[in-house]
């Protein structure tokens, strides 16, 4: 299965979908700390899963991949 970033893994380098509301202007500026990139076409951030394993990030992964 491949991704709009790339390939898709289930390691530290599975590239997660997040969904972000245009509000959450704190959570995107952390999203780009962890250098995840935005697709505007899909409207998701893409992060690597190893950034966000054990964090509340990982309860707003995509459904599709959760």
């Amino acid at each position: 299965m491949t991704g709009a970033c790339g390939p898709w893994r289930v390691d530290g380098d599975y590239r997660g979908e997040i969904h972000v509301a245009y509000g959450e202007t704190e959570l995107r500026q952390q999203l780009r700390a962890m250098r995840a990139r935005w697709d505007a076409e899909r409207k998701l951030w893409y992060v690597r899963y190893g950034l966000i394993r054990g964090t509340p990030l990982v309860e707003r992964l995509a459904e599709r991949y959760a």
